[in-house]
């Protein structure tokens, strides 16, 4: 690892945060994030790996984290007061990434290719924060870290974020924290599709119920709800997990989930009327 603190120092050594940002980097963050379009979409991972669903809270909008660690900081950083957008699998100026592979003497993506593709960064963060507009964050599990060609791409991705003044922040597993962690393995996962008109519906009818009661445990009011509709014990619960996975819920991930309380469930705007 601390080869890989040399590296990035030389990669972020570009970094000055009065470098003119190229015109191409320019274009790419006035962009509305409203319309950003990711530059690697779901259809380009293997089924191998696990995609999620989730609805933005800032953005209204549908989005793909590709990982279980991205599906974690995405929902954690749409909750937080100080960012405006989240922008997924931002691609890079081509032209820019190849140069500066060059500069670094980095085989450009993809390797064995000789027509290669644009870099993209797991996650540009749009902050309300005159000195830092943007952050850049790398989500990546801490033993992929020890691949020799995984750390070459991430010194390429932190040149071309540093030559348009974008700091980037690397995080793993490690870095998030224990209590959080919990809540997503409480909240669990979901694969099997979703039909987003019928979620939005159920959404409206559980918030409608727990309303009745703030103060009621969260897992007690929802048990009480499937005697009186004669389900199974823990349909309910099974049912709203779903719904905060794919963000139509949501609560403060840092409470601890055993004794989270029916007021603690937010609805996701505009679902909420």
């Amino acid at each position: 690892m601390s080869s890989l603190n040399t590296d990035l120092v030389q990669a972020l050594s570009l970094f000055d945060n009065k470098n003119i940002v190229p015109q191409a980097w320019q274009v790419l963050l006035n962009d509305d994030p409203i319309n950003h379009q990711p530059a690697v979409t779901v259809h380009n991972f293997s089924s191998k790996g696990r995609t999620w669903r989730i609805k933005g809270q800032k953005s209204g909008k549908i989005h793909y984290p590709a990982s279980d660690l991205e599906y974690k900081i995405f929902s954690f950083l749409d909750r937080h007061p100080i960012v405006k957008a989240i922008r997924e699998q931002f691609g890079h100026p081509l032209e820019l990434t190849k140069a500066l592979a060059h500069q670094l003497g980095i085989n450009h993506p993809p390797q064995n290719s000789a027509e290669k593709l644009p870099l993209s960064t797991d996650f540009i963060v749009d902050l309300d924060n005159v000195n830092f507009p943007h952050v850049a964050i790398y989500a990546k599990y801490a033993k992929d870290l020890e691949n020799p060609r995984t750390i070459e791409k991430l010194l390429l991705e932190a040149a071309s974020l540093a030559s348009a003044n974008i700091l980037m922040w690397i995080i793993t597993e490690k870095e998030i924290e224990q209590d959080i962690i919990r809540s997503f393995e409480w909240i669990g996962s979901f694969d099997d599709e979703i039909d987003l008109v019928k979620c939005f519906e159920v959404a409206r009818y559980y918030y409608a119920y727990l309303l009745k009661f703030p103060n009621t445990k969260l897992t007690t009011a929802l048990f009480e709800l499937d005697k009186a509709e004669g389900e199974e014990p823990g349909t309910s619960i099974g049912k709203v997990k779903k719904l905060i996975s794919i963000g139509l819920f949501s609560f403060d991930f840092k409470k601890h989930c055993n004794f989270l309380m029916c007021c603690d469930l937010i609805i996701s705007a505009p679902w909420d009327k």
